[in-house]
């Protein structure tokens, strides 16, 4: 594969789904979080789009190695979206694997050595408890 057809994947690849409610991943996270990111949304879309490459690369290599897993024959339900509406409001997640029998939620998190040189980061943690 040639550098350029490398950046090409890289940049198309979107596997981001929007969807209506609220997911677990921001339900865990600060309301203050959540507004700024909804208020500033098109000026972090500008920045993302303003060096693609550099902000697409975290996502590719995390879906590649999401994929190489899932590619895997284990006795998981991988990537499966669970939907619930609590008091009018709709919640959604998908969680990367689980694994029925062992009743064991799986969140894969591809990182840099730095990002575990202490423990986990907290919002790591939280989604998962």
């Amino acid at each position: 594969m040639k550098p350029e057809e490398l950046v090409r994947a890289i940049l198309l690849n979107d596997t981001y789904k929007k969807r209506e409610g609220i997911s677990v991943t921001t339900l865990c996270d600060s309301p203050q979080v959540r507004h700024l990111k909804e208020k500033h949304a098109d000026e972090i879309q500008k920045i993302i789009e303003s060096d693609p490459e550099r902000w697409r690369y975290n996502a590719f290599f995390g879906t590649a190695i999401h994929k190489m897993i899932e590619s895997l024959d284990l006795d998981l339900v991988q990537e499966d979206a669970l939907f619930h509406e609590f008091e009018g409001v709709k919640l959604y997640g998908t969680p990367d694997a689980i694994c029925l029998k062992e009743k064991i939620l799986y969140d894969f998190k591809t990182c840099s050595a730095w990002s575990m040189l202490d423990q986990p980061k907290r919002e790591w943690v939280n989604q998962l408890n």
